[in-house]
């Protein structure tokens, strides 16, 4: 190593730390599965999943 390459070391190394930036605190953005966020009317989708409630699920024939 040559001695400008231990100088630009040196100088690199001898700045401050940065921190890591601090996660937000709040959730992202998105309905979360809360069934009083979800308007089936505006997105109904296409019927290949079934109801939430739905407790007995047909695999199809696929």
């Amino acid at each position: 190593m040559t001695n400008e390459d231990q100088k630009a070391q040196k100088a690199v190394e001898a700045q401050p730390k940065k921190k890591a930036p601090k996660a937000p605190e709040h959730p992202a953005p998105g309905p979360h599965a809360k069934d009083h966020l979800i308007d089936e009317t505006k997105t109904p989708g296409s019927g290949a999943l079934p109801d939430a409630k739905e407790g007995n699920v047909d695999p199809g024939s696929g």
